[in-house]
């Protein structure tokens, strides 16, 4: 017994190579054939069978199809197997199962009855009927259009190899009968196939000069990919129309056919995202577009390479050393406490570097891909014209490609505020760089390539010449996009904000994560901070500091919420003016968030609570009222006031 899996694999290699090349049959083999063609009345001509499918309605069936089915033959048989078995211990018991399995894209073992049979066989009988219930790409269904009832075996047959064969005509419906027809009468098998010969017509490459290079994702950034694959569909459809389904199959053919993904579980993210996406039909054209890419690679061109031949190291070796580009570059997330001091360490790395080479941004719930990259809007110019307007990541990435010599920095405030894995969207590939600096893989983007080669700096020009020299080098407008080693990428990080989104693993490792430690350093500014004096009175900022995240250690522990450890008081939480914390500004901004965020499950054991009705407003007002040491009483332990006061 073969593996279905790999029949398939095996099948679409041999197609390949097949160019429907004329086919010698004898006479013989062509009354077979004309028998074993069950429907309509069949006329054998030259190079052809010409079926009566009704009075004067004909269909054509060339013998090309004959070569075709030799290809399949063997696929077909294990088919036949795997749907005898399915039909005959499966569908007595399991019917609605597989039904519901293929409808909602499941799996074997979700299936209770389903998977106590299929859980049961062993070697590759498990795996071909796993593999042919759970299948989405070929095996469209068990039942039919009303959802009540199975289709037979021949059609599914059928259908599965329909799935396989690249062919479009009216005729391919009775090419799958007659396969499927082939499989019943395998003593025929011999007369009419053992004698046709395929001719292997290979491409010889040596000979080609120029190729193709297409950047083939392999990880998106996301735990939920296939959300980001419909939304990353209908932004293309959107830009470049329905063409760009297939090349979106090709470009991301890799990462859904290693997920096994299914095109239609895409196709529906995709109009979930945009209802305007279209027809929910595009599953098919989405196929289209997975299968050329695997096409491609059972050719050997999934390659990591600019051009033929010649390696991304080798590429490197080759070119870097002439590059102009400043080598060097940071990534970096800087994580911590909210107030620990991660916007400072920025801006301390950054503070020589000129206004025009760092360009800030805040991430939000509510910034977007095309806030982040750039948008088509109006532009008001001898009338209104469409044009791209860059947002700050294409703005500073043309200034960076532009000035090889001068050092680039990408500031993200908050960078998990927002959805990053959707803003960065397919820039989330430009993230792995080599040791140079440059990005690893390229991205295709019609729109920031158009405004790399425009003149205005913030939309694209109306007419943009296809090629312009930057940095140095030819920029044309086929050049994929990659991030250069003059531009860093620096982010903030806060562990404890309520309602962010969690950057996955996959995102994180692509960056230097370094912790911003919570606690003050020698330097005159930071000593000030730290032994500012709250409220007038004794008691300074550091040591109130120091006490309330000694408590909050201590609840960690005690309640169990290893989340609390990331609730502490940055050394910044807030900034002293002249050597002093007002009172007001502690009361507003400290003690609400100790009340309403850090002991939010445990005040009784922190705050002096007169009684269970007490709330922040009476807290914050006592504590104002009280102009002496005493005002601290709002809490349960005072030790910290006792240790400066005597």
């Amino acid at each position: 017994m073969a593996l279905l899996k790999d029949l398939v694999d095996e099948t679409l290699g041999k197609l390949k190579n097949y160019h429907f090349e004329d086919v010698d049959i004898s006479a013989e083999q062509k009354q077979l054939i004309a028998q074993s063609i069950v429907r309509g009345n069949v006329t054998i001509k030259d190079n052809s069978f010409l079926i009566e499918t009704s009075p004067n309605h004909f269909v054509i069936m060339p013998f090309q199809y004959i070569s075709l089915a030799k290809i399949c033959f063997p696929l077909a048989c294990q088919l036949k197997e795997t749907f005898d078995f399915i039909f005959s211990e499966i569908e007595p018991v399991a019917a609605k199962d597989l039904i519901d399995l293929q409808r909602d894209h499941g799996k074997c073992s979700d299936y209770p009855l389903l998977w106590n049979i299929i859980n049961e066989l062993n070697g590759e009988k498990k795996e071909n009927v796993t593999f042919l219930v759970e299948d989405t790409n070929y095996n469209k269904g068990f039942s039919n259009t009303n959802r009540n009832a199975f289709r037979s075996k021949t059609d599914l047959l059928s259908a599965f190899i329909l799935n396989v064969v690249p062919l479009t005509t009216v005729s391919n419906s009775f090419f799958g009968d007659f396969i499927a027809g082939l499989t019943e009468k395998k003593e025929i098998y011999s007369k009419i196939l053992d004698n046709i010969v395929i001719k292997d017509d290979t491409l010889d490459l040596n000979n080609c000069n120029c190729y193709l290079e297409i950047p083939l994702v392999t990880e998106l950034s996301t735990d939920n990919s296939i959300k980001l694959l419909g939304q990353l569909l209908a932004n293309e459809k959107a830009k470049k129309g329905s063409y760009a389904i297939h090349y979106f199959g090709l470009k991301y053919g890799k990462f859904i056919t290693e997920n096994n993904i299914s095109s239609k579980t895409i196709i529906d993210a995709a109009f979930e995202a945009d209802p305007a996406f279209g027809s929910s039909h595009y599953d098919t054209e989405l196929s289209k577009g997975i299968a050329v890419y695997r096409l491609a690679k059972k050719d050997g061109f999934e390659k990591l390479s600019f051009s033929h031949g010649t390696s991304f190291e080798e590429y490197n070796q080759e070119e870097k050393p002439e590059s102009p580009f400043v080598p060097k570059f940071d990534q970096i997330i800087y994580y911590g406490v909210p107030g620990s001091g991660k916007s400072h360490t920025i801006n301390e790395k950054v503070k020589d570097v000129p206004a025009d080479q760092k360009m800030r941004v805040v991430f939000h719930p509510e910034y977007s891909n095309a806030d982040f990259v750039g948008q088509i809007l109006p532009k008001i110019e001898d009338g209104i014209d469409y044009r791209f307007k860059a947002g700050p990541f294409s703005r500073i990435l043309k200034k960076a490609l532009k000035n090889p010599d001068k050092q680039y920095y990408l500031i993200i405030e908050e960078i998990n505020r927002g959805n990053a894995a959707a803003i960065f969207g397919e820039l989330f590939q430009l993230l792995d760089r080599d040791k140079n600096g440059w990005s690893q893989y390229i991205i295709d983007n019609i729109d920031i390539n158009a405004f790399i080669r425009s003149k205005d700096d913030t939309y694209s020009d109306k007419i943009i010449p296809p090629e312009v020299e930057i940095g140095g080098s030819s920029f044309t407008e086929n050049k994929g996009i990659k991030l250069p080693p003059n531009l860093s990428i620096l982010a903030t990080m806060n562990t404890s904000d309520q309602n962010v989104f969690t950057l996955d693993n996959a995102f994180q490792r692509r960056w230097e994560m370094i912790l911003v430690e919570n606690k003050f350093k020698d330097t005159p500014e930071e000593t000030d901070q730290k032994n500012a004096i709250i409220a007038s009175g004794k008691v300074t900022w550091g040591k109130f500091q120091e006490h309330i995240n000694a408590l909050i250690g201590e609840k960690t522990s005690s309640i169990g919420m290893s989340s609390m450890e990331d609730k502490r008081l940055g050394c910044w939480f807030v900034k002293a003016e002249k050597n002093a914390i007002s009172k007001d500004i502690f009361a507003e901004k400290v003690l609400k968030y100790l009340w309403d965020d850090a002991f939010k499950f445990c005040r009784e054991e922190v705050f002096n609570l007169e009684d269970k009705n007490t709330t922040l407003e009476s807290i914050i007002s006592k504590f104002k009222a009280d102009t002496t040491d005493n005002c601290w009483n709002i809490f349960k332990d005072t030790s910290f006031v006792n240790e400066v006061t005597g």
